[in-house]
């Protein structure tokens, strides 16, 4: 531990802490493993971190440092072995993130949540309900656009529109609808019944939430759980309890769909 006692090799191994930090939120960006850990508009502060530290490797480089009065007194007191182990627990500490970073893989891998979830009360139970109508022609107003008469959901909209037909169902009802997500099989449901969805962040992987619309098949699905899919079918109501329901879609095909780069929506 005494080499930290050694001014050139600790400035050293501070400017290596520093660009491998720098390097390994860039590597981030650029295989695009940061949408696995954090909402995508935290890549700007990402991107300012990855300048600052470059910037502080810098001064690193070029910065003439002085032995301090604690460095100086801790050597007048014979505590240079002392002020090294204090020096090397705080280097330790900044490694443990790089560490973690390189050796336990570039990415979060989720178990099926479908598994851990009750689909059959996912939605929170809503009184029926009519959306405000327009008082000139009595007919109700949708919040979203359909595309040729269709409910498409993609991932640019998945969550304006799922919030939309939770809010807002009975403007919906019996509408074609397209749908691509991840498929789940629940615990308690039918083996003609399953939902598709998405993982939902709104800031980082530790609020990940599954998100998505129950679905019914007239017969049971050859696709395995977490296989991502699109179905087409028409949006249905069906009741939870007494006069509390949801929408569904009542499938008319199945199809296997190539898995996005980027999987995850963001409700903003």
């Amino acid at each position: 531990m005494n080499f930290f006692l050694n001014k050139n090799i600790e400035k050293v191994f501070r400017v290596l802490i520093l660009l491998l930090f720098s390097l390994v939120f860039s590597l981030t960006i650029i295989n695009s493993s940061v949408y696995n850990f954090v909402h995508k508009r935290h890549i700007p502060m990402i991107i300012f971190s990855i300048i600052i530290f470059l910037i502080l490797a810098i001064i690193e480089i070029v910065y003439n440092e002085h032995n301090t009065q604690e460095e100086t007194k801790d050597k007048a007191n014979n505590n240079s072995n002392s002020y090294s182990l204090k020096k090397c627990i705080s280097y330790f500490i900044l490694l443990v993130p790089l560490f973690l970073y390189f050796f336990s893989g570039s990415g979060i891998k989720f178990s099926s949540l479908a598994q851990n979830i009750d689909l059959k009360n996912q939605a929170v139970p809503k009184k029926r309900k009519s959306s405000s109508a327009n008082p000139f022609t009595g007919m109700q107003k949708n919040s979203m656009a359909l595309t040729d008469g269709k409910i498409i959901i993609s991932s640019e909209n998945f969550s304006q529109w799922l919030s939309e037909l939770y809010s807002n169902p009975y403007n919906y009802y019996e509408k074609e609808i397209e749908l691509s997500g991840e498929l789940w099989y629940g615990k308690d449901l039918g083996e003609n019944q399953f939902a598709v969805g998405r993982l939902m962040m709104v800031c980082c992987a530790a609020d990940m939430q599954a998100v998505g619309l129950f679905c019914e098949s007239a017969k049971k699905s050859d696709f395995k759980d977490g296989e991502w899919v699109k179905v087409k079918g028409l949006l249905k109501e069906r009741f939870i309890q007494d006069d509390a329901s949801e929408p569904y879609i009542e499938i008319q095909s199945i199809e296997k769909e190539a898995r996005p780069e980027n999987v995850y929506v963001y409700p903003f």
